[in-house]
């Protein structure tokens, strides 16, 4: 029989769902990849109603301890992936030993040209032809981070010209050869806010 959350708890009722969900998946009750039970079987068995429910569910897909799969369900995230982007090595190989499927996906490959903000994080000059490079990596089928990178075309064959064929080709690696000094990382972070969650 279910176990139901601690009535008498001061927490809102969707944390104290949450906070049951989550003991389940520390103590091993519910497995990485496994798929929980629907929305509509969990507000009965927490004896909740269904939006309280997605609340909860919400809260736990922020935390990464589930994800939910389109026209699928809810199912118990795998175990973190050790990334450490910083660092110069391969994205699908680290995410291949460790026993996960990377898949890149090039969304654009734009000429355009520097402006203040780029100009302040490459050392180009305001005005300079500039490729811009955007990349979507997934692992497991499920998106995880979306790269832009911008790219001096006077490092590239033919000033860049060919940057988009070869891209679009896969062949990334035939042409960026980074030196040292000349790689710069920002990063921003996107995270769902529990208030932003809409309900049916």
């Amino acid at each position: 029989m279910q176990e139901r959350v601690d009535e008498k708890s001061v927490s809102p009722l969707y944390l104290r769902v949450r906070d049951h969900l989550a003991a389940q998946i520390a103590k091993g009750l519910l497995t990485p990849s496994t798929r929980l039970p629907s929305e509509r079987i969990l507000a009965e068995e927490h004896d909740t109603t269904r939006v309280t429910t997605r609340l909860a569910l919400a809260q736990l897909e922020a935390e990464g301890r589930i994800y939910r799969s389109n026209r699928r369900g809810w199912f118990v995230s795998p175990p973190r992936l050790i990334y450490k982007p910083t660092h110069d090595y391969s994205f699908s190989e680290n995410v291949t030993a460790q026993g996960r499927v990377p898949a890149t996906e090039t969304l654009d490959v734009t000429s355009t040209h520097t402006n203040s903000w780029l100009a302040t994080r490459t050392g180009m000059a305001i005005g300079d032809p500039i490729v811009w490079l955007r990349r979507r990596r997934q692992i497991d089928g499920r998106p995880v981070l979306v790269e832009n990178i911008y790219l001096n075309p006077k490092r590239l064959p033919e000033g860049g010209n060919c940057a988009k064929q070869a891209v679009l080709a896969k062949m990334p690696g035939m042409w960026i050869n980074p030196q040292p000094g000349i790689l710069r990382y920002q990063f921003s972070f996107t995270f769902m806010v529990i208030s932003a969650v809409k309900t049916r």
